[in-house]
């Protein structure tokens, strides 16, 4: 019975030919638009989410709101807030970390090359477990200046990756050109991530508490991230950090009585995984580590691909009506045969069942073959 009704399916396919690739070009089009989208709004959603306790890691924005101007926003914070905050909240934080990035050159012989560098504290790697090919986070952050590269930048300056021991002079790490020696090689960073490291060098606390223009308790200069312990939520986290601001930091001293520091500053944080799509309402004129996504545009695009599908299947459906009122004699002639009206119901489905799933491997093949132009464009 079921071989009779895929042949008869079939059969009706191939002697429909017209209809048939109409039917199925349109629903695959719909089908290969919508799973194109789908990919884009899954990777832009999925962003900092393959780094290992991501939900418990945050960053600290900060704002600043004079009456009568605009709000000063920027997603950067004071290089003394990181430190005082993780000793004050010791039962909401586990660890911190600053991120300072600026412009650097890699002097290799001859050749200078323009450079993104990060100097991080410490406990860069106890907040970013990211893997490494050579060294690990336990011996890779020894002594100040110590410097960890990606797999592209081993392979870019030493043709390999196995490098650890290597030195790079990079200028200006400090005062004069600085020779690092290469202590870990991580691998290359997925896409899907804010983080732009590229050469990340270990700096002590005290580089920062010197320089008057990063441990200002005003400064925007810093990237500050925080991570929580386990069952810590982001709200008795907020609560404890804007307490503190408005009671005990440096910050509320000499206030008048009844002002408080949030009137006019503001310390927000924000979860790691939305840093992508919510963190541009946050970062103003001074930008982020990489380009920012925009939730909005990601809901749109949502929004259109189910609308997208639903044409499509309406169409498709559309179609399958239109073709209907042909098949009265067929039906008929099944019925006057002895085909139950299960046995004909059983019978339509299948077919357009069978015109779904052709529709859906065409679909997926046109996805295969517009992929890599949509990757390169991306």
């Amino acid at each position: 019975m079921l071989k009779n009704y895929l042949l008869t399916a079939w059969r009706n396919i191939i002697k429909n030919g017209m209809f048939s690739a109409i039917n199925i070009l349109g629903l695959a089009l719909g089908l290969m638009s919508c799973i194109l989208i789908t990919l884009f709004v899954r990777e832009e959603t999925g962003y900092d989410k393959w780094l290992p306790n991501s939900e418990r890691v945050v960053r600290m924005h900060s704002a600043y709101i004079n009456l009568g101007s605009q709000p000063f926003l920027t997603v950067r914070s004071a290089g003394n807030m990181m430190e005082a905050v993780r000793d004050y909240a010791t039962n909401e934080v586990e660890q911190g970390v600053r991120l300072i990035q600026f412009g650097a050159s890699v002097i290799q012989q001859q050749d200078v090359t323009a450079e993104q560098v990060t100097f991080v504290d410490p406990a860069f790697f106890n907040v970013f477990d990211l893997p490494f090919v050579y060294g690990s986070k336990e011996t890779s952050f020894k002594k100040p200046l110590d410097l960890v590269i990606t797999e592209e930048m081993a392979i870019k300056y030493f043709g390999k990756t196995d490098v650890v021991g290597q030195t790079l002079t990079v200028c200006c790490a400090g005062p004069e050109p600085s020779e690092l020696t290469v202590t870990g090689v991580i691998k290359d960073l997925p896409k899907a991530t804010h983080l732009n490291l590229d050469l990340v060098i270990f700096v002590l606390p005290s580089i920062i508490e010197n320089n008057p223009g990063l441990s200002s308790w005003t400064s925007v200069n810093v990237y500050t991230y925080f991570k929580m312990r386990e069952g810590v939520s982001i709200d008795e986290f907020q609560q404890r950090l804007t307490y503190w601001v408005d009671n005990e930091s440096p910050l509320s001293e000499g206030l008048e009585p009844g002002r408080k520091v949030s009137h006019n500053m503001k310390h927000k944080l924000m979860p790691l995984e939305d840093l992508h799509l919510h963190a541009k309402k946050d970062a103003g004129n001074l930008g982020d580590l990489s380009p920012l996504g925009d939730a909005s545009m990601i809901n749109a695009f949502s929004v259109i691909a189910g609308l997208i599908l639903l044409i499509a299947c309406i169409n498709f459906m559309n179609l399958a009506t239109a073709r209907a009122s042909q098949r009265a004699r067929e039906v008929a002639m099944r019925k006057v045969l002895g085909a139950s009206r299960q046995q004909v119901t059983i019978q339509f489905l299948g077919e357009a069942i069978a015109l779904v799933f052709i529709s859906l491997l065409v679909a997926l093949v046109l996805v295969e073959l517009v992929l890599p132009i949509y990757n390169h464009k991306h």
